[in-house]
């Protein structure tokens, strides 16, 4: 059995991994600052690459379901 590659979520990944090490970075200094608005930008950051791949599953989700259609 042949196992699809999910291109769109893939694509992604390096700037996903990317915003997360930032966040991380950013987390950091706002604890070691103890500043509450450096680690609310890290927590952000952290949410904006959460939520790319959210919408980058779903986009692979409705181009399989489309291409499911097509075939049936």
């Amino acid at each position: 059995m042949t196992e699809r590659i999910r291109v769109g979520s893939k694509r992604y990944m390096a700037l996903r991994v990317g915003l997360f090490f930032l966040a991380a970075g950013i987390w950091f200094a706002g604890v070691m600052t103890e500043n509450q608005w450096i680690t609310g930008v890290a927590l952000a950051i952290g949410i904006a690459g959460l939520l790319i791949g959210i919408i980058a599953r779903s986009r692979d989700a409705d181009a399989e379901a489309g291409s499911n259609e097509d075939s049936a």
